[in-house]
C-alpha cells in the first residue's frame, strides 16, 4: 500500500477528475488524502469520503502586482506547510491535478525527493503546472499539447522525465456509459429521452454550457431552432436559475424543446443525445469518450485560451465543428454547423467515430496505474525499515 497525496482545488475541472482517480487508487488498496483550499474541494472531497488537508493558496497573476506579491508570500507558506504535511503523513507520491492551491504540495514533494505526477486537463499547460515542472517526475496529459512538450520532457518511455497522454479521468457514471455495449446504449437512450419528456425515437440535440450555463449558447440557439430539421428535438440545460428566459426565447419554436436549469446525473443527458453543442472545457473528455459529435463554442474568457486549444484539438481529429464566440455572425455559423450535422447521417457517424477514436474512458485507471508505478519505484529505492 502506498500513501498518495492529491493536490487539487478551485474548480470542478480540477476537483472531479481528481476524485475519479482517487476512487481508483482507493479501490486498489492505496491510502489517499487530498491537499486543497476552501473552494469547491472543501465540500466535495469530504463528501466523497477522503480527508482534506488545508494548505494556503492564492490566485497567480500573470503581471507584477500587489496581488502577485501576496501570492508569492502565500506560495512560500504553502510549501512550508506542505513539507510538514508530507512528512507527517509519510506520503509516497504527490499527484498534482491543478489549481493554484496545488503548487505548494507539488513543489514540496519534489523538494523532499518524492515522485510528483502532474496531470493537465487541457491542451494547454496551466501556469500552476508550469511552476511545478522542475519538481515533477511525470507529466500526464489529457490531450497532446499543440506546441509540443516542454523542454527536457519526452514521450519516450526511456526518458527520465516522461510525458504521456492518458486522457482526463471521467466521473464513474459517464465512464460506465462510455463503455456500455450498443444494445445497452440504445436502451439507455430511449429511457433517458422518456425521462426528460422527449420522443424516444427522435434525433436529439443536447445543449449545455456548464453549471452556470453558456451565455452565447443560451442566446444564440433558441433563434436557430427554426432552422433545424423539423424532426429534431432539443434538451437545453440552461444553467442555474436561467431556464425561464431561455424557455421564453424558444416560444413558438417548431421543434420540441425541453429546458432545465441543471442536471445532476449528466450521464442521463448524454445518453439521450445524438449531437451536443457546448463549451470546450472538461466536457471534451466526455464527448470523446462517448463518441458524441459536437459543435464547440470555446469560452472567450478561458485562462490562456485553453478552451479554444481543446476545441481545435478535437477539430483537427474530425470530431467537432468549432464556432468562436467572439466572431461576427455567431448565430448564423452556429445554425449552419448544427443543421449540417443533424441532416447528414453519414457526417454525424464519421464525426462520432472520430470522437471515439480520441476518447479515453479508462483515463482514471490509467492515471492510477502511472501513480502506482512511481510508488513502486520509490519503494524499491527506499524500502521500509524492518519491523521489530
Amino acid at each position: 500500500m502506498s500513501r498518495v497525496l492529491i493536490a487539487a482545488g478551485g474548480t470542478g475541472g480540477h476537483v472531479y477528475p481528481a476524485l475519479a482517480v482517487a476512487a481508483q487508487l482507493r479501490d486498489r488498496g492505496h491510502d489517499v488524502a487530498f491537499a486543497g483550499g476552501t473552494r469547491l474541494e472543501a465540500a466535495a472531497v469530504p463528501e466523497a469520503g477522503f480527508v482534506l488537508h488545508r494548505v494556503p493558496g492564492r490566485g497567480l497573476p500573470r503581471r507584477p502586482t500587489l496581488q502577485g506579491v501576496l501570492a508569492a508570500a502565500d506560495l512560500i507558506r504553502s510549501v512550508r506547510v506542505s513539507r510538514r504535511l508530507i512528512r507527517e503523513t509519510a506520503t509516497d507520491v504527490v499527484l498534482g491535478m491543478g489549481g493554484y492551491v496545488s503548487v505548494g504540495p507539488c513543489v514540496a514533494g519534489g523538494m523532499l525527493g518524492l515522485p510528483v505526477v502532474l496531470h493537465e486537463q487541457n491542451a494547454h499547460l496551466a501556469l500552476s503546472h508550469r511552476l511545478c515542472l522542475r519538481w515533477a517526475s511525470a507529466l500526464a496529459l489529457s490531450l497532446p499539447l499543440p506546441g509540443g512538450l516542454p523542454r527536457g520532457w519526452s514521450s519516450d518511455s526511456g526518458g527520465r522525465r516522461r510525458a504521456t497522454v492518458v486522457g482526463n479521468p471521467l466521473r464513474p457514471q459517464i465512464a460506465a456509459l462510455a463503455m456500455a455495449d450498443e444494445a445497452d446504449r440504445r436502451r439507455m437512450r430511449s429511457d433517458s429521452r422518456s425521462s426528460f419528456g422527449l420522443d424516444p425515437s427522435a434525433p436529439t440535440l443536447l445543449a449545455f454550457g456548464g453549471s452556470l450555463g453558456g451565455r452565447a449558447i443560451n442566446e444564440c440557439l433558441p433563434p436557430s431552432a427554426g432552422s433545424l430539421p423539423a424532426h429534431t428535438q432539443i434538451l437545453h440545460i440552461a444553467g442555474s436559475g436561467r431556464s425561464a428566459p431561455v424557455s421564453e426565447a424558444y416560444a413558438g419554436s417548431p421543434v420540441r424543446v425541453v429546458v432545465v436549469d441543471y442536471v445532476a446525473d449528466m450521464q442521463r443527458a448524454y445518453a439521450a443525445a445524438d449531437v451536443a453543442v457546448t463549451r470546450s472545457g472538461g466536457a471534451v473528455a466526455e464527448l470523446t469518450a462517448l463518441g458524441l459529435p459536437s459543435v464547440l463554442v470555446p469560452g472567450s474568457w478561458a485562462t490562456g485560451g485553453h478552451q479554444e486549444a481543446n476545441a481545435r484539438a478535437l477539430e483537427a481529429g474530425g470530431a467537432t465543428v468549432v464556432v468562436i464566440e467572439t466572431q461576427p455572425e455567431l448565430q448564423r455559423r452556429l445554425t449552419e454547423a448544427l443543421a449540417t450535422i443533424l441532416t447528414d447521417d453519414s457526417r454525424r457517424a464519421t464525426m462520432g467515430a472520430a470522437a471515439r477514436a480520441m476518447g479515453r474512458p479508462r483515463a482514471a485507471g490509467d492515471l492510477a496505474e502511472l501513480v502506482e508505478s512511481l510508488a513502486r519505484s520509490r519503494g524499491r529505492e527506499h524500502p521500509e525499515p524492518p519491523h521489530n
